[in-house]
């Protein structure tokens, strides 16, 4: 879901007009942070799988990507969008701290994928998505939600209320930083009449 809002954001931002050039002088502090924490997502089946390392370190890098996110959040949040995305991070943040990882409902994977998507999320190995339990806590705020999906493939995948957020979040970021001029921008002097004498 957060892929699609990002390619959907820069399609419409093209057709609005807006260039991903000015992403570049648009006032966004510590993005690399972001991009160092997503680095640390990717590489928690590397980690889980590690027999020196295993799973509980895999968690832990996991909670490690959320307080740099925190971070990147706390350094932009006078940035509304930024506030959204900060909602959204912190309800998934919340639900995968109390359960472990992020609940996936059985019933909604097996109304997009039938039997065999159940049995793909039992065999993941990406150390985030687990599935849900009759004991897990904040289930709400687990992935329950059934959205229309175009990665991996088009179709339909199962969510979290904090990844419409975060995707709500991202959205409209994108579409502020390709239409950012920048904060100096130069204004059309008007020419001044000075009365003759």
């Amino acid at each position: 879901m957060l892929l699609d809002a990002l390619i959907l954001s820069i399609i419409i931002g093209w057709i609005r007009g807006g260039k991903l050039e000015r992403l570049d002088s648009f006032d966004f502090r510590y993005w690399w942070v972001a991009i160092l924490a997503f680095v640390f997502q990717l590489a928690l089946p590397l980690v889980g799988k590690s027999q020196l390392l295993g799973r509980n370190y895999s968690f832990y890098l996991l909670m490690a990507s959320y307080v740099l996110l925190f971070f990147v959040i706390g350094a932009n949040w006078k940035n509304i969008y930024v506030k959204i995305m900060g909602l959204g991070i912190g309800l998934n943040f919340i639900v995968i701290l109390l359960n472990g990882g992020m609940p996936v409902s059985l019933g909604a994977m097996y109304k997009i994928g039938g039997i065999s998507a159940i049995d793909k999320l039992e065999r993941s190995v990406d150390f985030v998505h687990i599935p849900m339990k009759s004991s897990a806590l904040l289930k709400f705020l687990a992935d329950i939600i059934i959205f229309p999906s175009l990665y991996p493939r088009p179709g339909f995948a199962v969510t979290s209320i904090g990844d419409v957020f975060l995707s709500i979040g991202i959205f409209f970021l994108i579409q502020e930083g390709m239409s950012y001029k920048g904060r100096h921008e130069r204004k059309p002097q008007v020419a001044s009449h000075r009365p003759q004498a």
